[in-house]
């Protein structure tokens, strides 16, 4: 029986070892959950006022951008429009101003063209200098 007492209380030592360090384990777990909890809490508190402001600048760049967005729109209306007004303005150039101008040039055209052609039958109806009498009072 000595054997199987010695044996008993080997096994009973063990347990109370591991019930011991169990117990320093659950302790020790028990700090280091304190010891997160207590870290998130400060990473938290240190974070709010960063999200805060990202959230912030968020709304600010999307309200950028929606001004942006109707600025652009507004740009290429304008632009548009213009190009509109320049268009009008070359057409009514075109026919107040130009086409009259043409119109004129080409009276021009045809009287220098009438008068040349007069000029060219005058000529013709004249006799060219004979070349006798030239001679004749030469001698």
């Amino acid at each position: 029986m000595a054997g199987s007492t010695l044996l008993l209380s080997v096994i009973a030592t063990a347990t109370v070892i591991m019930a011991v360090v169990q117990i320093g384990v659950v302790v020790f777990a028990s700090r280091l959950a304190k010891r997160v909890s207590r870290l998130v809490d400060v990473i938290e508190h240190e974070i709010k006022p960063t999200l805060a402001r990202v959230d912030a600048v968020s709304s600010d760049v999307a309200r950028v951008t929606s001004l942006a967005s109707n600025q652009a729109e507004r740009l290429d209306q304008i632009t548009s429009q213009l190009i509109e007004k320049i268009d009008d303005i070359l057409t009514v150039a075109d026919r107040s101003v130009f086409a009259p101008l043409k119109q004129g040039a080409g009276f021009l055209f045809g009287l220098r063209a009438a008068l040349s052609a007069f000029r060219d039958e005058s000529t013709q109806s004249q006799p060219p200098p004979s070349s006798d009498s030239t001679s004749s009072t030469s001698e």
